[in-house]
């Protein structure tokens, strides 16, 4: 199940958040160490195609900015316009491809032969303080998806510099849940 193509796309996700020589562990390592190999191992071991839940949420808040940062924010639109952000068979369609977080974890999960399930992909640019209603909004669509479908593995491409009119951190706020 597990070719070279893979081992290089995990030592590339891992590297991004480990050092090489740690990377390298993991990747050596029995199941039990690298959490890919476990879920990839546990979903063959029930005899089930694996279920990768890949979702987006990124926004660098940026406190002083007088631009409201609504849902329109999140889909390209100019605030106020109603616009959402992409969800669906459209973030695949989109991202596919794609030299970016969600594009790199849509490749690893056909490497690894697992479908997918993509509830949003909500991306703004850096402007004020993230508005309730949008990160509910966005909370809600990743939330959802996962009781409904309970996938073997979560990827999220978070940004990590977000402020909600509500939370001070809202990736974090988001994990929480």
């Amino acid at each position: 199940m597990e070719g070279p193509a893979t081992g290089r796309r995990l030592r590339s996700v891992l590297g991004a958040v480990r050092p090489e020589e740690e990377c390298e562990n993991v990747l050596k390592n029995n199941a039990n160490g690298n959490p890919v190999r476990r879920v990839l191992r546990s979903a063959a071991a029930g005899k089930t195609k694996p279920l990768f839940l890949i979702a987006q949420m990124s926004h660098e808040t940026n406190t002083y900015s007088p631009v409201p940062t609504d849902l329109a924010r999140f889909a390209g639109g100019l605030p106020g316009s109603g616009a959402v952000p992409l969800s669906g068979p459209a973030v695949a369609e989109s991202f596919a491809g794609t030299r970016s977080g969600v594009g790199a974890f849509l490749e690893l999960a056909e490497e690894a032969g697992a479908d997918v399930v993509t509830p949003i992909s909500a991306s703004a640019p850096p402007s004020g303080t993230v508005q309730d209603h949008a990160f509910e909004y966005i909370c809600d669509a990743i939330c959802n998806s996962v009781m409904a479908h309970k996938p073997h593995a979560i990827f999220l491409c978070l940004h990590g510099a977000m402020a909600v009119e509500s939370h001070e951190d809202g990736e974090g706020e988001l994990l929480q849940r």
